[in-house]
Order: structure tokens, then C-alpha cells, then sequence
């Protein structure tokens, strides 16, 4: 049930020369995306990756025999004042003109590598119409919460940037309940196909040295709300008798202790899975690609949403109506968790 369909999608009869390139809004795009290249390198396919740190950078270090080129994106930044909805609505012109950068760009690595395939996670531009082009998100329409009055315009542009692309594919579960929910229901004219739940974990086998017992808590997203994030939890568990093992998401940081807590910037996926399985708590984002980590290993978590992403508020709404989670708002974190001991 919770195992990828790749084996469905991509059942080609020769070789192809795929370009994959994974959304820099947090690592989840990137590592998400971990089974689907494992699979297709497997099939014999050639694979080059495109992208910009950090999300390529994780890529390219669970494959490091392919090649990897350079093609940066949008950079979202999420105000910590106002609404975050609002601050990414004031960046949209420039988020417009990523998409015709990108889109000029991917035409010249069709011609220099010879493509022929373009797997894009949620980057708009990363297509070609002279070569099937298939866009991985679970979000097709986006939810805009109180702003309801320019949810008409917001599908309307979802619905033509995804019309470009052969097919959408979407990372739920195919059969039941779906994850995403309201997110992922289609437009007509949109081809769609469910393809199951993408986990890197998956493939990983558990780090046996990784002890019983903690608290994990997962970080995720953009800044500055990542940081904030951080320094919350670091101010509210410091001193205190819980072991807290936190995972930054920062592949080029250093790992840090602070009296009790143990923060990783960065981990293996064998590393991740054991901590994962073994906690007695965990606490994390609503990010889609952690939530599908969490399905896969069949763990419940509290989950924050960053504020201001109103995508990650439904889901986690969703995910404590039909999979028992919790979920409770950034601003009343604290007074949710108490007093620790």
C-alpha cells in the first residue's frame, strides 16, 4: 500500500536520457524524487540531474555517478511577520520570470545532453514541448485559506502552467483515503496519475547503533521560518531531561550540541528511518515528503505548520481527521507542550 508505483509509470522499451530536477523550496522535493532516479538508473536509463544547492546537492550525493548541472530556480522567502500567503503573492512576478529563465534554460540542456524525457518536481519551467515533460506535485489545486476571493485566479494559472506538461504525476496513495486530499484533484483536460507514496526511506536500511527512547524533531521549508523553528524548540527543550535530537536540513552545516540536544544538520536515510522508528516523540512541519517518510514507517508525529502556508495547515488538519496525528499552531507551541521536565 505504501510503496512507490514507479514500476507502473515508467515502463519504457529502451534506453531514454531522463532530465530530473527537483523545486528548492526545502529538501522534501529532492529526496522525495530518491526512488523514482534509484529506480530508473536500475532500468538501465541515463539520468542527469539539474537543480541548485541544497536540493541537488542531495541528489547528488545518494548517486554520485551521474552527471549534475547547474540550473537554479526561484528562492522563495517567507516573511516571519506577515502572512506568508501574502509575501509569496508579492513575489510573483519574479516567481513568473523564474519560469521563463528555467524554460529557456532546460532548452539548452535538451540539446547539449540529448534528452528525450523531463521529470520536473514542481518546477513549472523544467519542460520542453519537444520532449515529453511530466511534472511531479501533489498540488494542483492550491489551497489560499481566507484569501477564497482569488481562488479562481490561482487555479486558472495552476491549471495552465500544468496543462504544459504530458502528465501530472501525483505522489498519494492510488486506492483510499489520499493524502492530499482536496490539494490533488484534477482539472478536466489535466492528465493525472496516482503513483503511490514516494519515500527515500524505501530503500534505506535502519542504523542498528540508533538507541530507543527521545524526542525527534524534524525541520523543513524556507527561511527564515526553518531558523525560527529551530530556536523554539532549542529554547523550549534546552536544560531539561528529554534527549532531543534535532535534524536542521541543512546539508552544509555542522552538527551542534546544546546540553541535551543533539543537533544534525544532516543524516543518511538509514540514520533518518532508525530515528524515525525508534523515537518516542515526534515533532515536525506538515511538508508533504515528511509526512509521506512518516506513512511509509507507519509513525504518528505532532505536526506545526509554518505559518503562513496555509497548504500545510490543511494538511495537517487532514492528517489528524484520517490518520490519527496531531497538529497544533506555531504561535501556541509552546503552551501545547508545557513544561518540560
Amino acid at each position: 500500500m505504501y510503496i512507490c508505483k514507479v514500476t507502473e509509470v515508467f515502463t519504457y522499451a529502451k534506453q531514454r536520457r531522463i532530465l530530473i530536477s527537483p523545486l528548492n523550496w526545502g529538501l522534501g522535493h529532492a529526496t522525495r524524487l530518491v526512488p523514482v532516479v534509484d529506480y530508473l538508473i536500475k532500468q538501465g536509463h541515463v539520468c542527469v540531474l539539474a537543480g541548485d544547492s541544497p536540493s541537488l546537492d542531495i541528489l547528488a550525493q545518494t548517486f554520485p555517478q551521474l552527471q549534475c548541472e547547474k540550473l537554479d530556480g526561484f528562492r522563495i522567502h517567507l516573511s516571519s511577520k506577515s502572512s506568508g500567503f501574502f509575501s509569496i503573492m508579492m513575489q510573483a512576478p519574479a516567481f513568473i520570470r523564474s519560469i521563463v529563465k528555467e524554460k529557456r534554460l532546460t532548452h539548452e540542456l535538451v540539446r547539449k545532453h540529448q534528452l528525450d524525457l523531463i521529470i520536473s518536481d514542481n518546477r513549472y519551467g523544467v519542460r520542453s514541448s519537444n520532449v515529453e515533460s511530466l511534472i511531479l506535485t501533489h498540488q494542483i489545486r492550491p489551497d489560499v485559506g481566507s484569501w477564497f476571493f482569488i481562488k479562481p485566479f490561482t487555479n486558472l494559472l495552476s491549471r495552465y502552467l500544468l496543462g504544459k506538461f504530458d502528465m501530472i504525476l501525483v505522489p498519494d496513495f492510488v486506492d483510499g483515503v489520499k493524502l492530499s486530499g482536496k490539494l490533488s484533484k484534477s482539472f478536466n483536460g489535466l492528465k493525472v496519475k496516482y503513483i503511490g507514496i514516494l519515500s527515500r526511506l524505501q530503500l534505506a536500511n535502519s542504523a542498528p547503533e540508533i538507541k530507543k527512547g527521545g524526542i525527534l524533531v524534524i525541520l523543513s521549508g524556507p527561511e527564515p521560518q526553518r531558523s525560527e523553528f529551530q530556536n523554539l524548540i532549542v529554547s523550549h527543550y534546552k536544560g531539561k531531561n528529554h534527549h532531543v535530537v534535532i535534524l536542521a536540513g541543512q546539508p552544509d552545516g555542522e552538527d551542534a550540541q546544546v546540553e541535551n540536544i543533539d543537533i544534525r544538520h544532516h543524516c543518511s536515510p538509514g540514520e533518518l528511518k532508525s530515528l524515525v522508528l525508534n523515537s518516542e516523540e515526534i515533532v515536525c512541519r506538515s511538508g508533504y515528503s515528511t509526512l509521506m517518510d512518516l506513512m511509509f514507517c507507519g509513525k504518528k508525529a505532532l505536526l506545526i505548520p509554518t505559518p503562513g502556508q496555509y497548504e500545510q495547515e490543511y494538511l495537517a488538519r487532514r492528517m489528524k481527521q484520517h490518520f490519527g496525528f496531531e497538529w497544533v499552531k506555531q504561535s501556541e507551541l509552546s503552551d501545547f507542550l508545557g513544561d518540560p521536565v
